[in-house]
């Protein structure tokens, strides 16, 4: 395999790439902070955003090898056992693992254990990375996922030295919110990570050109140039940018530009190696297809190696970790040929930087390099592919079902099985439906069968009871023998003919049910008439007359032939009850005709009924779930909404941070277009900062424009009141700041000490300076800022006065979060400016009387071409100006409470200084970031050097003053407390520095104060 380029590629940074990881100092230390003092955080964010490697390269770095002992935890088959057999991995007195399923022998054996005795044997914090947590949520069973959780749980509240990281992408954070019943604060402390934006990736594609690990690899000559040439391939739209696009991108120019020199010369990367058809975010595509073109025509045949690509992601199109075996099973289910040098094929794809392997215990794991690259498999899908994938998602369904299927459920199912075979499971859940399904319709056909059989016996018993009345009424009277004889004949025709209808109609089954019904109705008819039945009660009496007449004697015998007349009699009446029963059954026929009619009218509507109230039931249940699912969605959305409007406010805070208010306006303004209750005074407070923003610099309209739309969040009427009284020069920004102060006071408390300095009270006393010099200051009372004037401040000045805050910031920083940092590039004469406007805007005198015209004759500077005459009155109560050399240094002493450190709060630098070994970025950090003096002062050492009003001079000997400071002449004025890039004794609150006034650095800011 050729040698291949020196850029990450799709790998992610480890701890020993500290020197080639650029643009995340921010991030790195945010993501510091928000771990510091929690036991557990969940860390996510868009892919391609880079969490891996801020945590593996950056958050790493953060720590030394004694605070810092991570052990990195893939899902696995089951997290359980991953979290487990990782622990167990790394101790020296092993537990026993069950072999089958790596959970513990010992049942009740927790996590917190097991992490007790890890840093009982290393004393070393345990720190335990969830990387691609996600696979959690897509791809474990219910039963882990609760066991994890519960675990966690108690993880979380073991009292041992473990914190947790949970890294995940965020469109699966949304799943965690099922689980927070049995991990409550599992969205307590989170972190997300956005992309880089375009501005920022410029950045960091020209440090790569040019950094110095890379040099041996290639040459360039314009990086700013190149880097514009790629971004270019970028649409215009797109303000984000997936990192691992460039690092391809950079990998595929360093090809080209290895392919146009010989063996022993460096690569040229320059903007023509950038072509037209080029796009930066279809690199990763474009590197795939290319890779697969190349495997396909090699021996390992047409789509296999894609067909192994597709068996380590998931149906979310997420990366997958799967074993060697695994892989042969996967394409075994798939019918897919497994090529006979399967372990070269898997080489292959890892040489070509596609797959990577790591050792899992004893077994080897494969998962594909990058979740992007995981999303650019699954577009790269066959048909066939997507068919197979689609049938596991749909097995996957079903195989959740619980019950029997239906046939509209197998016949949905069916057409998938010619592209994936059932899972085990899922196949015998659809034997037993299709077995179920046969039994249930024999059993409805057999009950309808039954149910015709018992109507036609009841119809033939009814019909055999007539014809026995009949019989009966024959042996009576044998006269009517022949009359008799023909009825039989008849009832027999009827009874075979009902017979046969019942066979014919069984046959027909739902039909016979229908026919043998009505017959059966008919019977019920002609029995219910009455003349019919009084004729056949007649006959059996006189049939009983008949046989009791038989066994009397012959000498009753005449009374017998009465009998018989009478009997004939009977029977010629007999008859005519017969033709009365006939005329009546045949109406008892229309009648029950009509009856039937209206009973199939009646049964008509009666299913139609039926049929409606179902559908009534039906359609309700289906608005009830409509209505259900209109609420969760509902929820979702608002949900989402929050989510969306936290993130808008916090874009905001950042763009606040970096000057950027137009900028944060249309961020606050997107995020209260989706505002949700509990966030309506989140929206509120960030309209205020906008509003005070532009009140406090003299934009007085503008002001008034956001409050009133703060105020259509938060309607208050004592600050509508405020809004509404006629702004006049001099009263509109009085009014404002009563309406803010209405609307918010805490919040414009904050804002106060955001953009004014808040300062601190120093009681007099006596201070000595330097160290052995015998020469000693008497103090009064005075105040001095808690912090070095901070960008914010310092613009707000500039503002108001139209100066140009960039003149004063260093082009090659980022402006991001620059807000808190202190101001740099401020010479003494602007510090003094600043000074007394501070004064006017608080409606004070000023302490100093500028003269810019008239040259001050005791400036002796020869580098100060300047030479304003600036004098002060330090007697002008709180009216701000510089501190005294000796104010200053008796403040970072700590005054009377000072416990004679060398540094401002401490002997050790670390704690309280912000200098040249103790900081991980080559600038200024934001004020108060360390710890403060006994005032409570911060950053009196280290930083930024501090003007002082004095002129250098030596300090008188073996003598006393009282407020001293010299302003009579000098070349140089004094400045104190060492800068962020000064050694640690420059940061020593005795030591003294010195400048010319018109010096501007970008270590050199101040602070200021005034007398009580």
């Amino acid at each position: 395999m050729k040698q291949q380029s020196p850029f990450k590629f799709l790998d992610a940074y480890q701890q020993a790439d500290k020197d080639v990881f650029f643009g995340r100092e921010q991030e790195t230390n945010d993501l510091n902070d928000a771990l510091s003092g929690v036991k557990h955080l969940l860390v996510y964010g868009p892919s391609g955003a880079g969490k891996t490697s801020l945590i593996e390269c950056g958050l790493r770095n953060q720590f030394s090898d004694a605070d810092w002992f991570a052990l990195s935890i893939r899902r696995g088959e089951n997290i359980n056992a991953s979290v487990f057999a990782r622990i167990n991995e790394a101790l020296e007195e092993k537990i026993a693992l069950n072999a089958e399923t790596q959970l513990p022998e010992a049942a009740d054996i927790s996590f917190g254990e097991l992490i007790e005795q890890l840093f009982e044997e290393r004393f070393q914090p345990v720190y335990l990375l969830f990387d691609q947590f996600e696979e959690l949520l897509i791809l474990g069973n219910d039963a882990e996922k609760k066991e994890f959780f519960t675990r966690l749980n108690q993880l979380i509240r073991y009292k041992v030295p473990c914190r947790i990281l949970l890294i995940m992408r965020e469109e699966f954070i949304g799943h965690l919110s099922e689980f927070e019943a049995l991990c409550p604060s599992i969205f307590k402390h989170r972190f997300r990570l956005e992309k880089m934006r375009k501005e920022k990736v410029r950045g960091v594609i020209n440090e790569m050109l040019e950094a110095e690990e890379y040099e041996d690899f290639y040459e360039v000559r314009d990086s700013t140039a190149l880097a514009n040439a790629i971004l270019a391939k970028l649409p215009d739209q797109k303000k984000e940018i997936e990192l691992t696009h460039v690092q391809v991108f950079l990998s595929e120019l360093w090809d080209r530009a290895k392919q146009q020199i010989n063996a022993e010369e460096l690569p040229l990367l320059q903007p023509s190696l950038v072509t037209k058809e080029d796009d930066l975010e279809g690199v990763l595509n474009s590197f795939l297809k290319k890779q697969l073109q190349e495997l396909n025509a090699s021996a390992y045949g047409e789509n296999t190696a894609l067909e192994i690509l597709a068996s380590m992601i998931s149906e979310r199109h997420t990366k997958l970790q799967i074993s060697q075996n695994a892989i042969r099973k996967d394409l075994e289910s798939k019918k897919v040929k497994i090529p006979t040098s399967l372990p070269q094929l898997l080489q292959d794809l890892e040489k070509r930087r596609l797959i990577r392997s790591q050792k899992a215990g004893e077994q080897t794991q494969y998962e594909i390099s990058h979740d992007l690259l995981a999303l650019a498999v699954g577009q790269n899908l066959t048909e066939e592919m997507q068919m197979r994938q689609k049938a596991g998602e749909v097995y996957a369904v079903y195989a959740e079902r619980q019950g029997y299927f239906s046939q509209e459920d197998l016949d949905f199912i069916r057409p998938y099985h010619a592209y994936k075979a059932y899972p085990t499971a899922l196949e015998g859940k659809i034997r037993e439906s299709e077995v179920f399904l046969k039994e249930k319709q024999e059993r409805e056909l057999q009950a309808a069968r039954n149910q015709s059989r018992r109507l036609g016996g009841l119809l033939v018993a009814a019909v055999l009871a007539l014809g026995f009345a009949g019989w009966q009424y024959w042996e009576a009277d044998q006269a009517q023998k022949e009359t008799l004889l023909e009825k039989e004949r008849a009832v027999n025709a009827l009874i075979l003919a009902e017979q046969k209808a019942w066979e014919t109609e069984d046959e027909a089954e739902e039909g016979h049910f229908q026919k043998i019904s009505a017959e059966y109705q008919q019977y019920l008819a002609v029995q219910s008439e009455a003349l019919a039945v009084t004729a056949e009660k007649k006959a059996i009496a006189a049939l009983a007359d008949v046989e009791k007449q038989k066994q009397a004697t012959e000498i009753e015998k005449e009374k017998a032939l009465e009998a018989k007349e009478e009997a004939e009699k009977a029977n010629q009446q007999a008859q005519e009850n017969l033709e009365l029963a006939k005329t009546n059954e045949q109406k008892a026929i229309v009648a029950l005709a009509d009856v039937e009619k209206q009973k199939k009218a009646t049964e008509a509507e009666k299913e139609k009924a039926v049929a409606a109230r179902d559908e009534a039931v039906a359609a309700r249940a289906e608005a009830e779930q409509q209505k259900q699912i209109a609420e969760d969605n509902l929820q979702k959305v608002q949900e989402k909404n929050k989510e969306i409007a936290v993130i808008q406010l916090k874009k905001a805070e950042q763009a606040i941070l970096a000057l950027d208010y137009k900028t944060a306006l249309q961020k606050i303004e997107a995020g209260a277009k989706l505002e949700v209750g509990s966030m309506r005074m989140e929206v509120v407070k960030a309209y205020m900062e906008l509003a005070f923003w532009y009140a406090e610099t003299h934009q007085y309209a503008k002001a008034e424009e956001i409050l009133q739309t703060a105020l259509e969040h938060q309607p208050n009427a004592e600050a509508q009141n405020w809004l509404q009284k006629t702004i006049q020069v001099g009263s509109a920004r009085t009014n404002l700041q009563e309406a803010l102060k209405t609307l918010g006071e805490n919040k414009y408390k904050e804002l106060q000490e955001r953009y004014y300095p808040k300062m601190m009270e120093v009681e007099g006393g006596i201070v000595e300076m330097g160290v052995g010099e015998n020469f000693k200051v008497k103090l009064s009372d005075f105040k001095i800022a808690q912090t070095e004037t901070t960008v914010f401040q310092f613009a707000l000045y500039c503002a108001v006065t139209k100066l140009a805050i960039d003149d004063f910031l260093e082009a090659s920083w980022s402006k991001e979060g620059i807000g808190l940092n202190p101001i740099i590039n401020v010479s003494w004469y602007q510090a003094v400016e600043y000074s007394n406007w501070l004064s006017n805007q608080k409606g004070r005198k000023t302490a100093y009387v500028i003269d810019k015209i008239n040259k001050d004759p005791d400036n002796k500077s020869e580098n100060d071409n300047a030479k304003w005459t600036v004098e002060v009155d330090i007697a002008i109560k709180n009216a701000y100006r510089l501190p005294t050399e000796a104010e200053w240094e008796y403040a970072a002493k700590g005054g009377r409470r000072g416990k004679n450190t060398m540094y401002s709060g401490s002997d050790d630098p670390k704690k309280v200084a912000v200098y040249k070994r103790n900081t991980n970025q080559p600038r200024t950090h934001s004020v108060a970031t360390l710890k403060p003096n006994e005032l409570g002062l911060y950053d009196m050492s280290g930083n930024v050097w501090e003007w002082c009003f004095d002129w250098s001079k030596e300090y008188p000997s073996d003598i006393m003053l009282i407020n001293y400071f010299v302003n009579k002449s000098g070349s140089h004025r004094v400045f104190r407390g060492g800068g962020w890039y000064s050694p640690w004794e420059d940061c020593c609150v005795a030591y003294r520095g010195k400048i010319h006034p018109l010096h501007r650095g970008k270590s050199t800011g101040f602070r200021v104060a005034y007398s009580l």
